[in-house]
């Protein structure tokens, strides 16, 4: 088996004997053009030949050159839209000079690819000199520089072009008067003018464009070697496990390379396979019909090597056949070159220029290859891109997991892939599209840790691939590997913030079904562990909207709203079978689902068979629920459940024909076990809301009322009035003058606010001497008694009620009754009130308990209920300890 250095030698001699006969530089030192016409607006028609002082009116309508260079200076420009050539045949005379300029510089293209586009008109004064330079590629497709001078009197100004060592001298100054001249040559020539020594010196600038239609034609000889050559070095790839993707910049393996990279000889700023020039041409169209027959990938790319000894060069730029860019800042073992110490045996090219007129630049050696990989060995190159980040990740990802997917059985290939992903997570790339990839790699060759670590850092909201590929992986492997890293997820990363339920519980659903569906068609059921942990995490989603079941159900309405309906409703009916207890958050979801039934974001039949199924197991195991979560101790507990989901609750037992007397017994037995402490609030915010929406409902309905509803409702408002409001408390006749306290004091203010206050009997102002002494001043002895405190700073007054209770209790009475009025008359104003009552009617709306009795010390002393004095709770506003 032939050498690695006799493959590449054999490669450089094959194709070194692709030779040119053109030059790297063209054109005449003479010829007769016709007048091209040259109109400049200010100067009008310029006459050939040029006279100087045409030159110097034309030089005043001129831009400086940009140059910083001090000889440049002396060089005046003009751009295309700042004069004219109107002879109508100089065009045609142009196109006839690309002709001559395309087979000389040795360019295989038909010449209608192949264009002269107008860039500049140069003068050079006196003095005006170009120090050697390389033009820039100025447009797409550009790949050679013409130049004509007009006939023009001045000495001096030679024409030096140097190319890889060669160097062409072209004299025009002789032929300047009276004769045109014109030059082409291709853009990586280094062109130098030495100084005009007199005169002026006129040249159009044009950029020749090359774009390409057809291909070329190849040489079936040094293709055949080609092929020969190729096949030795592919022949190494069966059974080389020692390749890793580090040796492209690192150690290579000199048994077989990872590729090989042949320099051009032309250096090219614009990558392209059919701009390529001369002797490139030729040599890439052998190249290339021999890659494509054993399957081997070509690329074009610019590469460099600074001037430190120690450093790799790098691929600036790899274009692959298409034209589609596919690195940039690769680096590569200089070992790969083909043409043995290219590098090392050459200078730094001299700079890197800017446009014609010439620009200062950087030393450093650069050139133009094509990169040669065999089929075997692409998965390699393309994860040495992917460790350079030398291009888009994604896409590097992707056509790293379809190369390995060619390779099943190659373990190294897999090994290496593998390995490049845990790379990509630990730099840190976390596109949506990157995350994608790396899921769908982790899946497809079956790795248990890489998946893991790819959801654990993830940190971008979630899309649905990313939950396809996660049932995937679910239905795959054990799920042990996987659940810590899923409730993560459901923590805060759904959404790319904390989500809600309804994001967490849609989530779930789709996760499963996802799983499901891949568990059927791997034709096995799906696992007991993944099931118990859906239906544990789904009844600690529900827990939680316990804290909140108003809202809590309206949430688990809505995220029925954004669920597929085959199977929705009946697996969140079998939970909520087991969440009967909390009536609050039933009802809420009840209504929520209702009003999402009716504006059209529910299936009708779905939700109707969730309701008749529970809704009654609901009704008959009705109960109110307090609230249990408060960061303090509190007396009496609020209520959990509102009146408007209560009233809800009745209205769907009777859309879905479902008796409500599981509700009516319940309110009517939690109202007579009411306790005085929690009655005012369980009245008003409660029972009385309940009573007036079912007479509500009852008269829209036009139904007749139940017998627990009757019962409910008569109950209610005898233990409100009699227990509740009770009867006026008897006072003496004088409590008025003796309780009243007119002064308007903040400490006075106190005391009318205890007076009133039938919850407490003794009350401590700690107030210092003359304000305690006021406060006394205030109090009636018959009603209060007083005494000092003499421990502290301020000592302390004490007041204890005697008399002054039965004032106290009055006043509460007073709000009580006045409290229950409204209620009690809003709920007079429905018909079915009378039905409900029958002989009662008129007793509980003229109930004695709601109404001073005759005779009694305080008619007309009272606050009404609309006066300021009446506060708007039944609670008393500030609590006191009692002494």
């Amino acid at each position: 088996m032939a050498a690695l250095a006799d493959i590449k030698e054999g490669l450089k001699v094959t194709l070194e004997t692709i030779q040119s006969s053109a030059s790297f530089l063209t054109g005449r030192d003479s010829v007769g053009l016709a007048m091209p016409g040259l109109d400049v607006p200010g100067v009008g028609n310029i006459r050939l030949p040029i006279s100087a002082d045409d030159a110097k009116a034309i030089a005043q309508c001129c831009d400086r050159s940009r140059s910083a260079d001090e000889s440049v200076r002396r060089t005046w420009q003009l751009d295309p839209g700042q004069f004219s050539l109107q002879n109508p045949n100089w065009q045609q005379q142009i196109s006839a000079l690309v002709v001559q300029a395309m087979t000389r510089l040795g360019l295989t293209a038909h010449s209608d690819e192949v264009t002269a586009e107008l860039y500049k008109l140069l003068i050079n004064e006196e003095g005006a000199f170009f120090r050697q330079h390389h033009d820039s590629e100025k447009a797409d497709g550009m790949f050679a520089t013409l130049v004509v001078y007009l006939p023009s009197k001045y000495d001096g100004g030679d024409l030096v072009a140097s190319h890889r060592g060669s160097k062409i001298v072209r004299r025009t100054a002789p032929y300047s008067e009276f004769s045109s001249s014109w030059f082409a040559w291709y853009a990586d020539v280094n062109p130098e003018v030495k100084p005009v020594t007199s005169g002026y010196r006129v040249a159009l600038v044009y950029d020749l464009i090359h774009r390409p239609s057809v291909g070329l034609g190849v040489s079936s000889v040094q293709e055949y070697k080609l092929v020969r050559l190729l096949e030795c070095w592919e022949s190494r790839l069966d059974g080389n496990d020692s390749l890793n993707y580090s040796a492209w910049d690192g150690r290579v393996d000199e048994y077989c390379p990872p590729g090989l990279v042949y320099a051009l000889e032309n250096q090219y700023t614009k990558l392209h396979f059919d701009r390529l020039k001369g002797v490139d041409q030729a040599r890439l169209a052998e190249l290339q019909k021999a890659s494509r027959r054993l399957g081997f990938d070509i690329y074009l790319a610019n590469f460099e090597k600074p001037k430190s000894k120690n450093s790799n060069p790098k691929f600036s730029r790899v274009m692959d056949a298409l034209g589609v860019d596919v690195a940039k800042h690769l680096p590569f073992h200089e070992s790969m070159l083909i043409q043995e110490g290219l590098l090392s045996n050459r200078d730094p090219n001299l700079r890197k220029y800017g446009d014609f007129t010439g620009n200062a630049g950087t030393h450093s050696f650069r050139a133009t290859g094509t990169i040669i990989i065999p089929k075997g060995l692409r998965l390699l190159f393309t994860l040495h891109r992917l460790r350079h980040r030398a291009g888009n990740i994604a896409d590097l990802l992707k056509e790293c997991r379809c190369l390995a997917l060619e390779r099943p059985n190659d373990e190294v290939a897999k090994r290496k892939l593998l390995q490049a992903c845990n790379n990509v997570i630990d730099r840190g790339d976390r596109s949506d599209d990157v995350t994608d990839h790396l899921m769908q790699i982790a899946v497809e060759f079956d790795d248990v840790v890489l998946f893991p670590r790819v959801i654990k850092w993830l940190n971008t909201k979630m899309r649905p691939s990313h939950l396809h590929h996660i049932a995937g992986f679910m239905a795959k492997h054990e799920f042990q590997c996987l659940r810590s890293e899923l409730e993560r997820i459901l923590q805060n990363r759904i959404s790319g913030r904390k989500p809600g339920f309804r994001e967490k519980y849609i989530w779930l659903s789709n996760l499963i079904r996802e799983y499901r569906a891949m568990c059927e068609k791997q034709g096995r059921g799906p696992s007991f562990e993944v099931l118990t942990w859906e239906s544990t995490t789904v009844n600690r989603f529900l827990s939680a909207l316990l804290k909140d079941p108003e809202s809590g159900g309206h949430e688990l309405a809505k995220s029925l709203t954004s669920l597929p309906k085959e199977d929705s409703f009946e697996k969140l009916m079998a939970l909520l079978e087991t969440k009967l207890e909390h009536t609050a958050l039933l009802a809420s979801f009840f209504t929520s689902a209702m009003d999402h039934l009716i504006d059209g974001r529910l299936d009708k039949k779905a939700v109707v068979a969730v309701l008749k199924k529970l809704v009654p197991k609901c009704i008959n195991t009705f109960h109110i629920e307090y609230k249990t979560n408060y960061p303090h101790p509190v007396k009496y507990k609020p209520l959990r459940i509102s009146s408007r989901f209560v009233i809800n609750m009745i209205r769907l037992a009777d859309l879905t024909d479902i008796g409500n007397s599981g509700i009516a017994n319940t309110l009517t037995e939690y109202a007579l076990n009411l306790e005085d402490g929690s009655a005012a609030s369980a009245f008003s915010g409660l029972l009385f809301p309940v009573a007036i929406g079912l007479c509500k409902h009852i008269d829209n309905t036009a139904r007749s009322s139940s017998n627990g509803e009757r019962q409910f409702v008569k109950q209610m408002l005898t233990k409100c009035l009699t227990d509740f409001v009770k009867p006026a408390p008897i006072v003496p006749s004088d409590w008025k003058a003796k309780t009243t306290i007119q002064c308007t004091c903040d400490d006075c203010a106190m005391l009318r606010e205890f007076i009133q206050d039938s919850s407490v009997t003794t009350e401590c102002f700690p107030i210092p001497e003359p304000r305690r002494t006021h406060l006394e001043l205030q109090l009636d002895r018959s009603y209060f008694t007083t005494s000092i405190i003499k421990s502290g700073s301020p000592y302390m007054l004490e007041v204890e009620k005697t008399r002054a209770m039965l004032v106290s209790q009055l006043y509460e009475w007073n709000r009580r009754s006045q409290n229950v009025k409204p209620q009690l008359n809003k709920l007079y104003e429905y018909v079915s009130l009378k039905e409900m009552l029958g002989d009662s009617y008129d007793f509980f709306r003229e109930h004695p308990n709601l109404e001073l009795p005759d005779g009694h010390p305080a008619i007309g002393c009272l606050p009404k209920e609309n006066d300021a004095e009446i506060p708007q709770s039944l609670v008393p506003s500030k609590r006191r300890h009692s002494g």
